[in-house]
């Protein structure tokens, strides 16, 4: 495939620049190509430790051009102590010899050892037919045209049109390989340099074999609580107030009853150490009241007495019998999960307040990971195949005929048995195609293994996440396709897993609606009615 003249281009040092603004660390230091590797930057990025990274050098000569062995060196430098490789994968061939000088030569110039490793894309040999469906879809093009660029590599390199995208691994270097497996791939190569690589190798994986998600600690920011108390003094004063308010001492004070449910529900939540995420949303509803946009909580938070009086929810505890336990419960041990609605036109400016407040460093959205189901699978397993689009769209229909609990199995048993079971299948048979035929099942065992696998990566409708320390310490960040957005990439799911607390920051357009109505009727007071007019005044039978 020839290059396109006018295709963008990426160093390495604009992959840093991207990773340092969407960390929140910094901004990007002058114009695109205007300067080295070894230019000051934030290395915040590389600069956490136990951080360890591998190397692996372009194809070919590409390792040889000046430009990777300057970043090569950048590298070094921000890669503190002993915490950068170089990868070395042996693969025999006329230049192996040559390719092997090349990287001792850069390990000496660099100062980065070598390491041994075949490059590997899946742990074992039997999902060898899966990772290269994978590498197709992801490369748009099929698996035979993939295999057909890998036998061509050579000779497109001389005419300067090498395909420069996803590509096959080369036989037997696409799985884990054990200690001997390795060494057996590294027949030929000097006894001096096989055994420096693969100690390099053994110390980096002892390094990596002590870690585990479980020693992630994630720590509550603290700036919702001023200086000189505590999270949970500071909520129960802002809930007194609250309570105040609603309730005046003129007109009886806090009835007897809710104060038993305020006590009841404080106890809770200082046991459970959940003041500062109660204080977080108090400051966004807050800070939107202050704003003037409307707001609103909604879910199971309606049943805390604790929400009213932060002006969180709007729902009266004297008016309704109230279970705080389908909330948040000691049982259960479960982070709280308030969500709160704001106007749809205006929710920006409340996002942005988050990261204002935290900074893009300890504040992003969740990402939703769609995933394979039985049609998409079939659909982009079809594809990779090389099959008819037709072909694939009458299979891919196939499948969702039957449902998606019974999908590709039930289909891959009508096929196994070469029965054309249903209208559908039935055209199979029209098309002079057998529904027993090796390609069909082929296609039907890949599609089944691809099921449940990640297809794309997206953004949540608003769950915030918030850290006291940097987020890419717990989880990875990357820039969001809008503007001046941060996201994670863990799902709410993944965030429930690591004990890690959320705020859903939403937009709702009835809100926007409402609040224009409420605009209005101030604008045009009428007997009878409160003035002004507030969502929260709004008699509860209107």
């Amino acid at each position: 495939a020839a290059r396109d003249a006018t295709a963008c281009r990426l160093w390495l040092h604009d992959l840093v620049d991207a990773s340092v603004q969407a960390l929140g660390m910094g901004e990007p230091g002058g114009a695109p190509g205007a300067r080295s590797p070894d230019a000051a930057r934030p290395l915040a990025p590389f600069a956490i430790g136990g951080v360890h990274a591998i190397v692996m050098p372009p194809a070919g000569y590409g390792a040889m051009q000046p430009r990777f062995l300057e970043c090569l060196r950048w590298l070094r430098g921000a890669f503190d102590g002993d915490r950068l490789s170089l990868g070395f994968v042996h693969r025999p061939g006329p230049d192996a010899a040559l390719r092997l000088l090349q990287l001792e030569w850069l390990s000496s110039e660099a100062g980065v050892p070598l390491l041994a490793t075949n490059d590997p894309r899946c742990h074992d040999p039997a999902r060898r037919p899966l990772q290269d469906v994978l590498t197709a879809i992801r490369a748009r093009r099929t698996v035979d045209a993939l295999r057909h660029l890998a036998r061509t590599a050579a000779v497109d390199a001389a005419h300067g049109c090498a395909w420069d995208g996803p590509s096959l691994a080369p036989g037997g270097a696409a799985c884990l390989e054990g200690p001997e497996g390795i060494v057996r791939m590294l027949a030929g190569v000097p006894d001096e340099v096989r055994a420096a690589a693969m100690a390099r190798a053994a110390e980096v994986a002892a390094r990596c074999a002590g870690f585990s998600m479980s020693m992630l600690r994630y720590r509550y920011p603290a700036e919702s609580v001023p200086p000189g108390r505590t999270p949970d003094a500071h909520l129960r004063a802002l809930v007194e107030a609250g309570a105040a308010e609603r309730w005046p001492e003129a007109s009886g004070g806090v009835p007897a009853r809710v104060r038993a449910q305020l006590e009841h529900e404080l106890s809770i939540i200082a046991d459970l150490g959940y003041a500062p995420y109660f204080l977080t949303v108090h400051g966004i509803v807050a800070f939107a009241r202050g704003r003037g946009i409307l707001c609103q909580g909604r879910g199971a938070a309606a049943n805390s007495a604790t929400c009213y009086c932060l002006g969180i929810t709007a729902v009266d505890p004297t008016r309704s019998e109230m279970l705080f336990e389908r909330f948040i419960s000691r049982e259960r041990d479960e982070p709280p999960d308030i969500d709160v609605d704001f106007e749809h036109e205006r929710r920006e400016e409340v996002i942005q307040h988050v990261y204002a407040t935290y900074g893009r460093a300890r504040a992003a959205l969740c990402a939703e990971v769609a995933c394979y189901r039985g049609r998409s699978a079939i659909r982009d397993v079809g594809r990779a195949l090389g099959m008819p689009d037709d072909l694939v769209g009458l299979l891919a229909g196939a499948a969702d005929w039957w449902g998606e609990a019974e999908g590709i199995e039930g289909l891959r048993e009508r096929v196994r048995d070469g029965g054309t079971h249903g209208p559908r299948l039935a055209r199979l048979r029209e098309r002079g195609r057998d529904p027993g035929e090796p390609g069909l099942r082929r296609l039907f065992a890949i599609a089944g293994e691809l099921r449940g696998f990640p297809r794309h990566l997206s953004q949540h409708a608003g769950g915030f996440v918030v850290t006291d320390g940097p987020l890419c310490e717990l989880v990875p960040v990357r820039n969001a396709a809008m503007e001046d957005r941060t996201v994670i990439e863990w799902d709410k799911d993944d965030i429930e897993a690591m004990g890690m607390l959320k705020v859903d920051v939403l937009a709702l357009g009835m809100l926007t609606a409402i609040r224009k109505a409420i605009d209005l009727g101030n604008a045009h007071p009428a007997p009878g009615v409160p003035h002004p007019l507030e969502y929260r005044t709004v008699p509860a039978e209107d």
